[in-house]
């Protein structure tokens, strides 16, 4: 354990910035991971308790304010987009890769629309 120790101090003798650097990425991925747990155990200890059998019945009432019928109509549309969108991602992409010109304006246009739409984040 001792010598593992060393050899990790001495690989960064020669670049100190780097040690710093690394044990400022370590402590903020110890931040976030205490502030991640704090959150989810507070919603949970706070949130669970109010759960009741009845807000999970299949019918909506002002009385019982179900969550069941907005639980199955996300399920729904879900499995409804991906029914639509799988088949014309994947017949595109095989289209794109095996028929279209490599060096074509359609090819370059949709390279760069998924290239910009990949340095978008999605929030």
């Amino acid at each position: 354990m001792i010598d593992r120790v060393k050899t990790f101090f001495n690989d960064y003798k020669k670049y100190p910035l780097s040690l710093a650097l690394r044990l400022i990425v370590i402590f903020s991925i110890g931040i976030f991971v205490f502030t991640f747990i704090a959150l989810v155990g507070f919603v949970l200890i706070k949130g669970v308790v109010n759960l009741r059998w009845d807000m999970f019945s299949l019918t909506y009432t002002t009385e019982n304010h179900s969550m069941m019928p907005a639980i199955i109509n996300t399920f729904i549309m879900i499995a409804m987009t991906l029914f639509i969108v799988l088949p014309i991602g994947i017949f595109s992409a095989i289209y794109l890769v095996e028929y279209a010109k490599k060096g074509s304006i359609f090819v370059k246009v949709i390279r760069l629309t998924s290239e910009t739409l990949a340095g978008i984040p999605s929030i």
